[in-house]
């Protein structure tokens, strides 16, 4: 904690006091401006001066054992706002919501620093409980949650969506004072991650419009993949699978059994596109067994694809296989998948693709992956 409340009801900010009143105040009691239990000033060489509960048995608000990382950023933020004259509270109690943000900015945008674990339930109640009142959540990544070779279930849940990036990461780097974006963010079926990333400087460059970057920046994000290697580690990834006895594979593997198929025999259309949508629990590839199971070979056909785009979305919208996102509305994440595909499969009409319908013929240039859609090249 950064504030506590005095004997006298006024609340204390550390970040902006002085080595003489903080020894000063260690002489005085406070308390939580939550919980209005006592709270004492610690104030060592460890940690940065900081409040903390006598005992936390009864405060469910402030989180106790807070990090030098996340105390740090907090007063970062804190002094960044300050500087450009932005209209700011730290750690403000917000009743209705029984919550407390990190920082509350003008316009109703709430920060959370988040620097530690915590459960991917708790998370999407807190978002649910800020979006339900007005407020706009800004959850932003400490050092342990930032990606790297592949996102985890719980780093998902904090990914936002716009399509002019793509998804889309805010994180912080404390040590440099710098605020990092990572989007156009794509992860393959093997659990390969991309990402572009741009970074803010706190003391030079960062502005209050900047937090607006994914949806009014003009920037335009190109990636190639090789449609003949994927294809190769796309058929590697699903024979790793089948020979470590992985259930879903199996379980998809069974179903074409009983059609006389293997999942390592299948047609080429079945192991694309490249990327996997974020917000699907199960691999694209069983999506596209069952649009083979209801359509049979008729979905290879040249004419057919956009027929096949159009119930790929309604099978979407209906599974129950879907990862609810809470920082993303559900409907524009399918929407922009199927645009997605659509797009792909249009590509592969211009390859030849479709003139042999039983093998797929595969380009030999690359296939690029772009944001904003409208910007893609296939």
């Amino acid at each position: 904690m950064l504030i506590a409340r005095n004997s006298k009801g006024k609340i204390i900010r550390l970040w902006n006091s002085s080595v003489e009143e903080r020894q000063r105040w260690k002489r005085e009691p406070f308390d939580c401006p939550a919980c209005q239990q006592p709270v004492i000033l610690k104030n060592g060489e460890i940690k940065r001066a900081h409040f903390a509960h006598v005992s936390n048995e009864n405060c469910q608000v402030f989180s106790e054992g807070e990090t030098e990382e996340h105390l740090a950023g907090k007063q970062i933020f804190a002094e960044w706002c300050a500087a450009r004259k932005i209209k700011y509270e730290v750690e403000s109690y917000l009743p209705k919501l029984e919550q407390r943000p990190d920082i509350l900015l003008q316009g109703g945008i709430t920060v959370e620093f988040q620097c530690s674990l915590l459960s991917i339930e708790k998370m999407s109640e807190r978002t649910r409980s800020y979006q339900k009142h007005g407020y706009h959540v800004l959850w932003i990544l400490g050092e342990k949650l930032h990606p790297r070779k592949k996102l985890t279930h719980l780093q998902t849940h904090f990914l936002y969506f716009d399509p002019n990036v793509g998804y889309y990461l805010w994180g912080m780097d404390v040590k440099r004072s710098q605020l990092i974006l990572w989007f156009h963010i794509e992860e393959t079926s093997d659990g390969r991650l991309f990402y572009q990333k741009k970074e803010w400087s706190f003391d030079t460059n960062l502005e209050i419009g900047d937090l607006q970057f994914p949806k009014i920046g003009k920037i335009v994000s190109r990636r190639e993949y090789d449609l003949q290697i994927e294809y190769q580690k796309k058929r590697r990834w699903i024979g790793k699978r089948l020979y470590y006895k992985d259930k879903k594979m199996l379980a998809m593997q069974a179903r074409l059994y009983q059609n006389h198929q293997h999942l390592l025999g299948l047609n080429k259309w079945f192991y694309f596109p490249v990327v996997e949508p974020f917000f699907l629990e199960a691999s694209l590839l069983q999506l596209l067994i069952r649009l083979w199971e209801i359509n049979g070979d008729t979905l290879f056909k040249e004419q057919n694809f956009l027929q096949s785009s159009l119930q790929l979305k309604q099978l979407l919208k209906t599974s129950r296989n879907l990862r609810r996102l809470p920082n993303c509305k559900q409907d524009q994440l399918i929407d922009y998948f199927v645009a997605e595909y659509l797009s792909f499969w249009k590509g592969r009409k211009r390859d030849g693709f479709f003139q042999d319908p039983l093998k797929g013929k595969l380009p030999k240039q690359v296939h690029l992956s772009r944001t904003p859609l409208r910007n893609m090249i296939r």
